[in-house]
């Protein structure tokens, strides 16, 4: 009856969510979230083609929507595969670890299995976690028998001398868990000082991470524990489990800095490379863009057009940082350096889209777009707004 009553959950959430058609995005409220995670995919994942967007962001949200339903179905785990070849979650019944897990697949059962297994936890979560999850994660972890009365410890990420308490917490026999990849605790004013961030290349792109959790690995001495979850149809799922042996690093790097990036570095390429084939299963496109700047990003676009402009032949192709779309009979631009949505007429999208390919220009020549004959003042202004870039 519990399967048969999670397929039929399922079922409803696909009709939800298959059902609504890109020219109705604005009125259910999903327009501005839709744009956003085009852009994100169009900065990190830019091979995928503009055209199968929309049908990934349905697959991604429909996923994401398992996930709120997934706590409340305990049979799932028994469908779980596990692949652990270092005996890891053995390993941390009697000795404590650093668990880092991504928000991917079925991330939430990740920490039912873990209650289910018995092994000491402390939960490191961000407010809003704790303010929506805190009660119902309480709630499953004192329904698994043995535990009635007792309650999983749960630190915010936001707590003053958090390391220390982390660290005094595996001293005391408990494993610390994260998610490494929240949406919280990176923001503009940390870009400006770049304080405790760490620049690194991630798919074809870059983000600034926070490096607390490296330090602790540093700082206790601790393995780190690595889980990924992968969705396998409706209600099979896998957990890949990997033993980073913090000794090693210590080995190659007898330096706090220097194992402090590589530990950070490896511990975003696990993510790293599960996206490369399960990028529809992540939740972080609604957020990603949080975690790189703007500011730096349009500093690598500048440039000096003016004597490139006294040539009577020119290059010019559409600005990397331009993302089009046309839903209905309306005209979109996502600048994807600043998120910002514009709606634009059709003259300008057409002559955006032309320039999607380089094409060779004569200004003395009349340019003809679509049936629209172009002013250079107007190809011009766009050079000068960033629009266009002469090659």
């Amino acid at each position: 009856m519990e399967k048969t009553r999670y397929l039929h959950e399922i079922k409803k959430i696909k009709k939800r969510i298959l059902e609504i058609d890109i020219e109705n995005l604005k009125e259910k409220g999903l327009q501005w979230t839709f744009f956003i995670i085009s852009g994100n995919l169009a900065n990190f994942l830019p091979k995928i083609p503009k055209n199968k967007h929309y049908e990934i962001i349905k697959e991604i949200y429909y996923n994401r929507s398992l996930n709120n339903l997934d706590l409340w179905y305990p049979f799932l785990l028994r469908k779980i595969k596990i692949i652990d070849n270092d005996n890891g979650l053995e390993l941390a019944k009697n000795n404590s670890f650093i668990f880092v897990s991504y928000h991917a697949g079925a991330y939430n059962l990740i920490l039912s299995y873990l209650f289910n297994k018995k092994i000491p936890l402390c939960l490191v979560v961000s407010e809003e976690y704790l303010l929506e999850h805190g009660k119902t994660i309480q709630d499953l972890y004192k329904k698994i028998p043995g535990n009635e009365g007792k309650e999983i410890v749960m630190i915010s990420s936001n707590e003053i001398f958090l390391l220390r308490k982390l660290a005094l917490k595996l001293k005391e026999g408990y494993s610390v868990f994260f998610f490494i990849d929240g949406n919280t605790g990176v923001q503009k004013k940390d870009f400006e000082t770049k304080k405790n961030l760490l620049k690194i290349k991630f798919l074809q792109h870059h983000i600034y991470v926070r490096q607390g959790i490296a330090l602790l690995a540093y700082l206790s001495k601790k393995n780190i524990i690595t889980i990924t979850a992968e969705r396998r149809g409706e209600i099979n799922n896998v957990f890949r489990v990997k033993l980073v042996d913090i000794n090693n690093i210590f080995i190659k790097f007898n330096n706090r800095k220097l194992f402090i990036e590589y530990l950070t570095k490896n511990l975003y390429k696990t993510l790293e490379e599960y996206l490369k084939t399960n990028y529809k299963q992540w939740i972080g496109w609604f957020y990603i863009h949080h975690y790189f700047n703007p500011d730096e990003l349009e500093q690598n676009y500048s440039f000096d057009e003016k004597d490139k402009l006294k040539k009577n032949k020119i290059k010019l192709v559409t600005n990397e940082f331009i993302h089009l779309f046309k839903i209905k009979n309306k005209f979109f631009l996502i600048q994807k350096l600043k998120y910002e949505i514009l709606e634009i007429d059709e003259p300008l999208f057409e002559i955006l889209t032309f320039f999607l390919k380089e094409r060779n220009i004569d200004y003395k020549n009349p340019l003809s777009i679509k049936d629209y004959n172009v002013n250079w003042n107007f190809i011009e202004e766009l050079i000068i707004m960033k629009y266009l870039k002469v090659k």
